[in-house]
């Protein structure tokens, strides 16, 4: 995951840099006060409306379905560039949106932390059966993250989430021809990311 690290962490430090803010007082942000964000339709959950087990469950996850998506198509551990940038792009559009729960969890900090809490959860896993636990790993955290959100944040941060996951996997899949020589005359989506596709289409509702 190295090469998937550095890209990841660039985009996002490009991404925190160029972010605007509307200050209301200072050092407060327009987001972060509850009657702004009433304005825009009910508070939003953020970090400490969970405990440390919850969160990390809803900060690996999003990782967890990418790098499962980019070992099920065949190419390794994000074996393309264009597989390494795919999640980065939409963890910038995260941090860039208006969602608060999914700006925390796409910060800068945050998917450090992930990414070694992934590297540490997988690091004894053989390579031959890294695919099968990468999947299994995946379908899991979704179905138990979406049903955190059910209970403990509203329809639009559950809705946030959701699509948020959903573009990563798809994004991560069509990022590269699986088959093909250099990337021509192969298929588009593998029919090993296919299948995962679909399994979390049915874990993501």
């Amino acid at each position: 995951m190295t090469t998937t690290s550095a890209v990841v962490q660039a985009e996002i430090k490009t991404a925190e840099k160029t972010k605007q803010t509307v200050d209301i007082e200072p050092g407060l942000r327009a987001d972060y006060i509850p009657a702004f964000r009433e304005k825009r339709g009910g508070s939003m959950a953020q970090k400490s409306d969970f405990s440390a087990q919850e969160w990390e469950m809803l900060r690996d996850t999003p990782l967890v379905v990418a790098i499962a998506v980019a070992v099920a198509g065949g190419s390794g551990l994000f074996g393309s560039l264009k597989e390494s940038i795919a999640p980065a792009k939409t963890i910038v559009e995260a941090l860039q949106g208006n969602n608060t729960l999914l700006r925390e969890i796409c910060n800068q900090e945050e998917m450090k932390t992930a990414q070694g809490s992934l590297r540490e959860q997988f690091k004894e896993t053989e390579f031959s059966a890294l695919r099968e636990k990468l999947r299994s790993t995946a379908l899991s955290k979704v179905g138990s993250a979406l049903d955190l959100l059910k209970q403990k944040a509203g329809d639009e941060d559950h809705k946030a989430y959701q699509d948020f996951v959903t573009k990563i996997a798809t994004r991560v899949a069509e990022a590269a021809k699986e088959g093909g020589f250099f990337g021509f005359g192969g298929e588009r989506i593998s029919e090993n990311e296919q299948a995962l596709l679909k399994d979390l289409s049915t874990a993501l509702g």
